[in-house]
């Protein structure tokens, strides 16, 4: 079976302002903008981490099977994962 791919976007969910706060105040508590993990793997998970009041931009990549990621990392993309 063959699927069309189309160029329309489809909006899932949309966070209120305070889980948009929480997440990012949690992003700051990661420190995920100084949190180096580049270790893609076949499938791979990431979380790009953009603030531009602070000029920074962040992207945490991992799914290689022989290098984990932290465990707060993953439990934040997963928080996240849920929320939208």
């Amino acid at each position: 079976m063959r699927e069309r791919v189309t160029d329309s976007l489809t909006l899932h969910k949309t966070l209120t302002e305070k889980q948009t706060k929480q997440f990012f105040q949690s992003a700051d508590q990661l420190q995920l903008d100084k949190y180096k993990f580049n270790n893609p793997g076949n499938i791979y998970y990431f979380i790009e981490y953009n603030n531009p009041k602070k000029r920074y931009k962040a992207k945490v990549t991992w799914g290689a099977p022989k290098q984990k990621v932290s465990v707060y990392v993953q439990r934040f993309y997963n928080q996240l994962s849920k929320s939208i």
